[in-house]
C-alpha cells in the first residue's frame, strides 16, 4: 500500500515539474504587439473609471503600447462584463471591475 502511494505521489510531482517547465518556455516576451483595451462596466466619471484611466496611463509607459479605457455601462455591470467575456482570449482585453 505504501508503494502505491509513493508511486502516485512521484508521478504527480514529476508531472507538475514538467508542466511548470513547459509553461516557462511557451511564455512570449513580445507581448503586447497592439493596443490593450480596458473595459469598465460603469458610467464614465466614477471611481472605477478614474482608477482605470490612472492605471492605463502607467501601463502605457511600462508596456510601450496604447491602453484604451472603454466604458460599457448597463444592467449593473453585466453588459460590460459580458463584453469582456465575449472578447477574443488573446490577452488584449481586460475587465476593470470592483465589488460593492
Amino acid at each position: 500500500m505504501k508503494w502505491i502511494a509513493l508511486f502516485t505521489f512521484s508521478v504527480v510531482a514529476i508531472g507538475g515539474i514538467l508542466f511548470a517547465i513547459g509553461k516557462q518556455e511557451s511564455s512570449g516576451l513580445d507581448w503586447p504587439k497592439k493596443a490593450i483595451q480596458i473595459i469598465v462596466p460603469y458610467n464614465p466619471g466614477g471611481d472605477t473609471d478614474f482608477n482605470a484611466r490612472t492605471y492605463a496611463k502607467y501601463l502605457e509607459k511600462e508596456l510601450g503600447q496604447p491602453v484604451v479605457v472603454v466604458n460599457v455601462s448597463g444592467v449593473g455591470g453585466t453588459l460590460g462584463s459580458r463584453k469582456a467575456k465575449d472578447a477574443s482570449p488573446d490577452g488584449y482585453t481586460v475587465l476593470f471591475y470592483h465589488t460593492a
